[in-house]
């Protein structure tokens, strides 16, 4: 093994406190975020409600998650989908936002259960009579005017969404901008990754975003537990397969 490889192989990845956390300076712009991002620029000067959608994975929370890093008087949440609803949520979340002058709500993808979804109406509410502007981004699983989506969906919240002005995102098209946000994945987990590694994955597999970061991180997730960070065609495509 010459010393290249060698290097390669024994690349650690550093403590998980030192990973790089979501920010301007690793989002990457394309034009299908173009016209989202700035309706949320002017958003943050001049307020309203906005609810930030999309068909598949794009990158949503990290950009909302580089706004809250970005702006001090934006008020983040960001609700899982396990998300532990056995106290009092509202409560709860306006002890995080309510002092700030916008409230920006990244909710999990798909179908919201209901409990979650009446809190998040009553937030709503909540920041309709104190007239915050409010921002949600949520990616449901069908389109909401579905009539199985509106049977899942609290009508109060449906009703509310409705008011609000939809903006959407669009995963990138050109191989280029796909790269670039793969390795800005890789880099966020201190991964150096090769070049020929990403052409792999966009060359020979599905190239939705969703799918592309999946495969990536099985790829380091195994690299790591291998001890071997050098990757050739051959071992991507076996190591993907397995998985």
């Amino acid at each position: 093994m010459n010393p290249k490889d060698l290097r390669e192989t024994q690349q650690p990845r550093l403590l998980s406190a030192t990973i790089e956390q979501p920010h301007y300076g690793n989002w990457i712009w394309h034009k299908g975020v173009e016209q989202a991002t700035n309706r949320i620029a002017n958003w943050l000067v001049k307020g309203g409600n906005l609810w930030l959608t999309s068909d598949s994975v794009c990158g949503k929370t990290h950009f909302m998650q580089a706004l809250a890093n970005e702006h001090p008087h934006l008020g983040y949440l960001h609700i899982t989908p396990n998300e532990d609803i056995s106290t009092d949520p509202l409560r709860s979340w306006l002890s995080i936002i309510e002092q700030a002058s916008f409230w920006a709500i990244d909710l999990p993808a798909g179908v919201l259960n209901q409990e979650t979804a009446y809190a998040i109406f009553h937030l709503i509410e909540y920041a309709k009579e104190r007239q915050k502007p409010m921002l949600i981004s949520w990616r449901s699983s069908q389109n909401p005017s579905s009539s199985q989506e509106k049977q899942a969906i609290p009508p109060e919240l449906l009703t509310r969404l409705h008011t609000y002005e939809r903006i959407e995102m669009e995963a990138p098209k050109s191989d280029e901008k796909l790269i670039a946000i793969l390795h800005s994945l890789a880099t966020s987990l201190q991964w150096q990754v090769k070049e020929h590694v990403l052409k792999t994955l966009i060359s020979q597999y599905p190239r939705q975003l969703e799918l592309q970061t999946e495969a990536l991180i099985t790829l380091e997730k195994n690299s790591i537990d291998q001890r071997n960070r050098h990757l050739t065609r051959d071992k991507i495509h076996r190591i993907i397969v397995e998985h």
